[in-house]
């Protein structure tokens, strides 16, 4: 009895494995859907006007390693900051200007190199830069206008 029990399950068993590795198919008369690509089915003229046309475009995106010319790319002022004073804050290896006890940290393009120094004391002016949706940055990105060193 425990042997045909056994052989009974092992049967079970073997036909769920094979019935769950086969590979699903199309029931007969019908063919499986292709997807086209964009070489396939669609004509070049077609294909052309559809994809000039696209709204999604990385032309104005910020470009990593541009940090001479422009590293934050083209992007609105959201805010316009006078004469604050701030102390630069080295964050790895990137240097921050950082106001309100470190709450508040920018991240300018031209930092004059001789401010290039951890704890050191600024006051700044100019223009703090949007931050595009989706976009993790160590601190805002910001344009100098003026920054000098000061003593207190």
């Amino acid at each position: 009895m425990k042997n045909i029990i056994s052989v009974f399950i092992l049967l079970i068993s073997v036909s769920i494995l094979v019935s769950c590795s086969n590979k699903s198919t199309a029931p007969l008369g019908q063919e499986e859907l292709k997807q086209p690509s964009i070489g396939d089915d669609i004509p070049s003229e077609v294909a052309t006007s559809v994809f000039d046309k696209a709204p999604i475009t990385t032309k104005d995106a910020p470009q990593l390693g541009d940090l001479e010319e422009d590293c934050h790319g083209k992007r609105r002022v959201s805010q316009t900051l006078e004469e604050v004073n701030a102390s630069i804050l080295k964050i790895a290896d990137i240097f921050v200007i950082s106001t309100n006890g470190g709450n508040s940290r920018y991240l300018p393009c031209d930092l004059p190199s001789k401010l290039k120094k951890d704890g050191i004391l600024v006051r700044f002016s100019g223009e703090v830069l949007e931050i595009f949706p989706n976009e993790r940055l160590i601190a805002t990105p910001f344009r100098i206008k003026n920054i000098v060193e000061r003593d207190n």
